[in-house]
Parts: C-alpha cells; sequence; structure tokens
C-alpha cells in the first residue's frame, strides 16, 4: 500500500501580542508622518529668529526684517540683508545698500534630506536697492536650489546672471556663473565657476577667462582656511598669464599662524619678458596668533587707523611690539621658471627668507640683534642677455659658472656672507639697523613716560624663558622672515637687505 498523505497542520496564528506591536509601528509610523512636517518647520522658524537676532545690526553685513510664515508642509518668507562700508567716502555706501533674500522651504522629507528650499537674492525695490543696483548692475541677483541634511548640513546651488556696472570711472562685466555652497560641522566649502570677467579704470585693465575659485573654512576664528583660484587666462594691459593657479592656505597651531601661497603658470609674460613654467612658493611663518587679530580687528574698526583712539592706540602698540619681539618670517621657498628669448632660454631658480628671531630684549624690538636673512639665485643657459649678465657679476653678488650664474648671500648678527666669503657688515648694517630700531620705538611708544606695556588687548606679553627658534622650511631655505613695511616709512625704509 502506498504511503496515505499526511494531514496539514494547522495554520500559524499572530499572537495577540504580535499583532498589538505591529500596530503599534504602524501608528508611530503614520503620527511621525504627520508630526514631522511640524516639527521641521518649527525648528527652520527658531533657527531663522536667532539668525537674525545674532546679527550685528553695527556690522557692515546685517540680516534683519524677518517675515516667516510657516506652513505644516511648507513654508515661505523673507529677510533684509544691509552691506554697507563703514568707511567710505561715499554717503551712500556708509549708509548702505539693501537686498532681499525670498525663499521657500519644503518639510517633507526623503532618505538624504530632512527638508528642502530654494531662493532667490535680489536688489531692493526701495532707494536702498538702487545703492546695490549701481554696484552690481540692474539684473543683481542670485538663485539657487537646496537642501538641508539628517547631520544638519546645508548644501544649495548658486546661479548668477551676466552683471556689468560702471561706478565712479571703474566698469565691469561678468558672465553667467555657478557654483555650490557647503555648511558641514567640519566647515564651509564654497565653489564658483565664471567663464569671463573684464574690468578697467582709467589706464588699468584687466580680462580674465575661465575662472574657477574655491573657498574652505573650517569652524573657528575668521581667517583660516584654503583659497584655490585657477583661470585659463588672466590679462592686463602689459601682462598675461595662461593656465594660472593660485592656492593659498592658513593654519594655526600653538597660536602661531602660518600662511604659504603655491602659484603655478603655463606662461607668463611682462611687456618684453616671458617666462614659461612659473613656479612660485611664498611663506609667512610664526606670525603671533592674537597680536595678528588685534591688529586686523583695530585696522577695520578704525577704517585703516584714520580713527584711532587713545585705548586702540595702545592696543595696535602693544599688538605691533608683541608681534615683532616674538618673531615672525617671509620666505619664497621655491621660485623656478624659464626665460624665454629669441637668443635662448635661461633657466631660473632660487629661494629667498627675511625674518625676525624672538627678541633677546624681552619686550624691545631689536633688529640688529635679530635680523636675519639669505637667499640664493641660479640661472643656467644662453638666454640672459649679455648687459644684465654683466651687471650681475659687476655687483659682486654673483659668480659665473659653466651653466651660467650663481649667487647667493646670507646676513646674520651684523655678517655678511657672499657665496664662500664672509664680511662684516659692522660698518654698516648696525647704523642703518639702529635708526629703523629707533624709529620702531618712537611708533611703538610715543610717549616714554607713558607705559604701553599692559593694554587691554588679548595680545600677550612676550614670555620669559627660552626663545623659540623658528623652524627652517623644507627647502631649507633658513629662518622665516617678514615684510616691515607695516611699521611705517621711517622704519620700512632700512628694513631689508640687497638680495642678489
Amino acid at each position: 500500500m502506498g504511503d496515505l498523505p499526511k494531514a496539514a497542520g494547522p495554520r500559524p496564528v499572530l499572537k495577540r501580542g504580535a499583532i498589538w506591536a505591529i500596530g503599534m509601528m504602524a501608528l508611530l509610523v503614520i503620527v511621525t508622518a504627520f508630526a514631522w512636517p511640524y516639527l521641521c518647520a518649527r525648528a527652520i522658524e527658531t533657527r531663522l529668529q536667532a539668525w537674525v537676532q545674532d546679527s550685528d545690526p553695527q556690522g557692515e553685513w546685517v540680516w534683519r526684517k524677518l517675515s516667516h510664515q510657516r506652513g505644516w508642509l511648507r513654508s515661505s518668507g523673507s529677510v533684509e540683508l544691509r552691506v554697507r562700508s563703514r568707511c567710505s567716502s561715499d554717503a551712500a555706501l556708509r549708509n548702505g545698500g539693501v537686498m532681499v533674500l525670498r525663499y521657500e522651504m519644503l518639510h517633507w522629507p526623503t532618505l538624504s534630506a530632512a527638508s528642502s528650499f530654494s531662493w532667490e537674492l535680489r536688489a531692493a525695490s526701495t532707494a536702498q536697492g538702487q545703492v546695490i543696483r549701481a554696484l552690481l548692475g540692474t539684473q543683481a541677483s542670485a538663485t539657487g536650489e537646496g537642501a538641508i541634511g539628517w547631520d544638519q548640513s546645508l548644501r544649495s546651488s548658486v546661479h548668477l546672471p551676466a552683471l556689468h556696472a560702471n561706478v565712479a570711472q571703474f566698469s565691469w562685466r561678468s558672465a553667467p556663473a555657478h557654483g555650490m555652497l557647503q555648511w558641514t560641522p567640519s566647515g564651509l566649502r564654497a565653489n564658483l565657476q565664471l567663464g569671463q570677467l573684464s574690468a578697467s579704470r582709467d589706464d588699468w585693465a584687466l580680462h580674465a577667462h575661465g575662472l574657477n575659485l574655491v573657498v574652505s573654512t573650517p569652524p573657528g576664528p575668521a581667517g583660516l582656511g584654503a583659497v584655490t583660484l585657477q583661470a585659463r587666462r588672466m590679462a592686463g594691459s602689459n601682462w598675461q598669464v595662461n593656465k594660472f593657479t593660485l592656492e593659498a592656505h592658513t593654519d594655526e597651531a600653538q597660536s602661531r599662524l602660518r600662511t604659504h601661497w603655491r602659484h603655478r603658470a603655463a606662461w607668463a609674460q611682462w611687456r618684453d619678458t616671458a617666462l614659461r613654467d612659473l613656479q612660485l612658493d611664498l611663506a609667512l611663518n610664526e606670525l603671533n596668533a592674537p597680536s595678528v587679530r588685534t591688529l586686523a580687528g583695530i585696522f577695520g574698526q578704525s577704517c585703516r587707523l584714520e580713527h584711532l583712539g587713545d585705548d586702540d592706540a595702545r592696543s595696535w602698540r602693544h599688538a605691533m611690539r608683541t608681534l615683532l619681539t616674538r618673531g615672525l618670517g617671509i620666505e619664497v621657498t621655491r621660485f623656478a621658471a624659464r626665460r624665454v628669448a629669441p637668443s635662448g632660454d635661461a633657466e631660473l631658480s632660487g629661494r629667498w627668507s627675511i625674518g625676525l628671531t624672538p627678541s633677546p630684549q624681552a619686550d624691545r624690538v631689536s633688529l640688529s640683534e635679530q635680523l636675519v636673512s639669505d637667499g640664493q639665485l641660479l640661472v643656467r643657459g644662453e638666454g640672459l642677455p649679455s648687459l644684465l649678465r654683466e651687471s650681475a657679476l659687476a655687483s659682486g653678488y654673483f659668480t659665473a659658472t659653466p651653466e651660467g650664474l650663481s649667487g647667493r648671500y646670507r646676513y646674520q648678527q651684523g655678517r655678511l656672507f657672499i657665496g664662500q666669503q664672509s664680511q662684516s657688515a659692522s660698518d654698516v648694517a648696525p647704523a642703518w639697523l639702529g635708526v629703523v630700531d629707533r624709529a620702531i620705538e618712537a611708533l611703538l611708544n610715543p610717549h616714554p613716560s607713558v607705559s604701553d606695556s599692559a593694554p587691554n588687548s588679548p595680545a600677550q606679553p612676550p614670555p620669559s624663558g627660552e626663545p623659540l627658534v623658528l623652524p627652517r622650511s623644507a627647502s631649507g631655505s633658513g629662518t622665516g622672515a617678514a615684510s616691515l613695511s607695516e611699521l611705517g616709512p621711517a622704519a620700512a625704509s632700512g628694513a631689508s637687505v640687497p638680495a642678489p
């Protein structure tokens, strides 16, 4: 006999607890779906209100007059942006121009975003809006679309129309541009691509093609971050560069600021001088960060020191003294190019630095003890004009080599080294360095009977103990250095060692 089929067992039945759980989950999903747009709209409204309230009414960029209409699935509104220049000689610019930002937000979430939005920024239709239209043209506006992520990041596209304007004999014109803005907990990143830009004033002119600008800033103090500018071609009345790239980066460590600039150009020409494969790297090292921020703040608040009060003057002098006595440096860490001429090409390469080591006299600037400088320039090939070659050899800084010319110098503690030879600079250097020291002291302490050692300034007094030794650059060019042009004409007139 064959096996009889087994009878089917009873079907599984969901337990009452499982049915209850499924029902509660479904109810939770429904409640969340209906509640989320409301909660999102409330959060966005609160954030916009805080944004406007935190805007400094005395600043040059002021958000004001928020008008927000909150809805369940959709919200919209507008807010004014007043832009002004407190230090301008033009009364209209001092009072400021007004732009209006209009926006619309959808509160329905997606897998990648908690909310989406669109916006338009346009000059106001009032008299103050006319100031913006005069500066940026009658079509001055910007539009974009974006989203707010689940991680509280914000990203938006940016679209700019073609703009043109003429203001006070200055005219400029730009092609349509587009880009992207992104705010994240790690900072801001902005990218803008511009096909063409032209500007001119009197006998000055600039024409740029294929521009691409990238800016990234971390959270924290202003001024830190990186900037990259690329241009397919830029030209002026007597110069031009092709395939140009500029990369700048500023960071801070242990209250010291460091800035590096990296320039590259496939072709550069100024009048009759043409260079190919230009490379120029600059570095500004070891600046005292509190002093730099104090100086920058006072410079802006006082309209470039034109309206400097007594308290700000004392803070400025103290910050400048701290900046100079702590040590700083500026370097050309790399220079390389090929000079193109009918007589032949010449390869150029070199480096240069000038700097101040920390002062051994605590709070007193002493260039005769602090100043250090060195430089080197190599010329290879036959493309150097004979007159320029003879002048270089006659200066004493250059020597002839089988490849071309070589020049090198180094100055430190009153001694000047040219090539492999050393000569005392005591007859010249201390004399003019002493003049510079006295000019700096007169600038930083115009009233010797009044002490400026402890103003109400965030800059710290010079530390005691071991002086900080400035690090050498990666190229081994020596200590860092700095320009002294900020010290005034009297000091700047003798603050550098002649470079070869």
